[in-house]
């Protein structure tokens, strides 16, 4: 007979104990990989605004410091601009516009600083392009502000270190500019007139018909008394150029195209010929109150009877 002792199972407390000793260690393990994955989290959502201030002042210092050879375009998501940001443009001189000035066309105090010192290093604008050597001058700014650039004076340094600013070469009008037959090319030989408003002179020649007078170059947008007065005494006018408008067949859409007039005062004139039947003259349009006196003046010289 066998002397070993039989087999004893677990008792009931035993199996008890070790379910609960078995379920707290699987607690325990899941305080600590939920304890690591929120602490990860954290590390991941670390506040970085200090280092983006060191950085802001970082990059104040490069502006402060600039060369003149440095002073180069940046890209446009490189670039300090201000969203939102609304230019006011007027005829200025970049070596010459202060601080003020650059405020004025919509920059910021630091920006408009920033030329200043960009200049006081020797820093000249020789041509219109170079503005967009300014780090905040993007290519959409350029292009609104391109027209209204005159380069009048490019300062240069004599022995001495003094700046004194000399007037750039411009071009000579060797002959009278006509206005209604010019190309941009012609245009752009006048003193004062760039790109941008010689093709603004085009369109809207093309609406009006042709010019008849030189005073109608102040309607076309952005055309300042001043570049008027440098341009006016070398332009001149062929009336045989101006597009007419017959009255009694011209249609609606016809005569609203025409600048001086509107869709109500187009449809006025049509709807009195329909009914009056043909104009015997361009003052007919006076006598029968279908228009303005003022705005008859005007458009008088692009009308005709047949």
């Amino acid at each position: 007979m066998s002397t070993d002792k039989p087999f004893m199972p677990f008792s009931q407390s035993e199996k008890r104990g070790f379910f609960i000793l078995l379920a707290a260690l699987v607690l325990i393990i899941a305080f600590l990989v939920v304890k690591n994955a929120v602490v990860r989290r954290q590390s991941e959502s670390f506040d970085f605004s200090g280092y983006e201030q060191q950085i802001s002042h970082y990059k104040d210092s490069i502006l402060n410091n600039l060369d003149s050879n440095d002073f180069r375009y940046f890209s446009q998501n490189n670039s300090n601009r201000s969203f939102g940001r609304k230019l006011n443009p007027f005829t200025f001189d970049p070596n010459t516009l202060a601080v003020e000035g650059w405020e004025k066309l919509g920059y910021s105090q630091k920006q408009a600083q920033a030329v200043d010192k960009y200049r006081a290093k020797g820093g000249v604008f020789r041509k219109k392009e170079d503005l967009k050597k300014l780090f905040f001058v993007d290519e959409e700014d350029y292009q609104l502000l391109e027209p209204y650039i005159v380069i009048e004076h490019i300062p240069e340094r004599t022995a001495n270190g003094q700046r004194t600013y000399e007037r750039p070469s411009q071009p000579v009008v060797a002959k009278k500019i006509e206005l209604n037959t010019a190309d941009t090319a012609d245009l752009k030989e006048l003193r004062g007139i760039g790109s941008g408003y010689a093709k603004r002179i085009i369109k809207y020649r093309e609406r009006l018909g042709g010019f008849c007078k030189p005073e109608q170059l102040m309607e076309v947008y952005g055309f300042t008394q001043e570049l008027y007065e440098k341009v006016a005494p070398n332009i001149v006018i062929d009336g045989d150029e101006v597009r007419k408008i017959n009255l009694n067949t011209a249609t609606i859409d016809q005569l609203k195209r025409h600048p001086y007039l509107d869709y109500y005062q187009a449809k006025a004139i049509v709807n009195y010929r329909n009914s009056a039947g043909r104009f015997a003259t361009v003052n007919d349009l006076l006598k029968a109150n279908l228009i303005y006196p003022e705005t008859f003046e005007k458009i008088k010289p692009y009308l005709v009877v047949q």
